[in-house]
């Protein structure tokens, strides 16, 4: 979520560009839903539960074991 909100702050240069911005991860649409009202995010937010997006373009943090906080980033 960190990286949506930082994201979220660079999004006019990139539309500027022409490019839509998007991010994907494992978080709820409810919680997705939470985060861009609270925050007041512009850019798309994907749902991916089971990380299956995530997985598809190899960039699934393995860093983290499974089990932790940071699993499935």
């Amino acid at each position: 979520q960190s990286q949506a909100v930082a994201w979220n702050h660079e999004l006019g240069k990139f539309t500027a560009l022409g490019y839509n911005v998007a991010t994907v991860t494992y978080d709820s649409v409810a919680e997705l839903a939470r985060l861009a009202k609270c925050r007041r995010i512009g850019l798309t937010l994907l749902s991916d539960p089971k990380s299956e997006i995530i997985r598809a373009f190899d960039v699934l943090d393995r860093r983290y074991p499974p089990g932790s906080p940071g699993h499935s980033i």
